[in-house]
């Protein structure tokens, strides 16, 4: 783990091995993976801990940014869908192609997180509809 901490605008950011982690102007938690990043579950406890440390204490919305990933284990996977509605308001989840956008699509129907997750492609519009979850 980098576990590097910077300040920027005020703001705390993180990064670890596989993504960076830091609360925006609008108070949504943002978690952009690194290019080519095989995600674990060792990485995906301490990026959760990151957010958490980020979130003051209270349940914000978070986007993550997938385009970069290579891969997830699946224990990874279920550790971070069994945390989501603890923790966050709603997830608004970007990847790179409609066919990964289809698969995510279908995989949350049949294990629903507990809270509103929604998949774009488009960064601009994730964030309008996150922003929109916060009313």
């Amino acid at each position: 783990m980098t576990a590097a901490m910077e300040n920027d605008n005020d703001f705390k950011k993180f990064s670890t091995d596989t993504a960076d982690f830091w609360l925006d102007a609008n108070g949504i938690i943002r978690r952009v993976i690194h290019v080519g990043a095989d995600e674990n579950l060792d990485e995906a406890k301490k990026g959760l801990k990151f957010m958490l440390d980020i979130s003051g204490g209270m349940k914000r919305p978070l986007l993550v940014d997938l385009r970069g990933m290579k891969s997830i284990t699946r224990e990874a996977r279920q550790f971070l869908s069994g945390e989501s509605s603890k923790h966050f308001t709603a997830v608004a989840t970007i990847v790179d192609s409609p066919i990964t956008k289809m698969i995510g699509n279908f995989a949350m129907r049949i294990n629903p997180l507990g809270i509103t997750v929604r998949i774009f492609s488009d960064e601009s519009k994730a964030l309008e509809w996150l922003m929109g979850q916060k009313k």
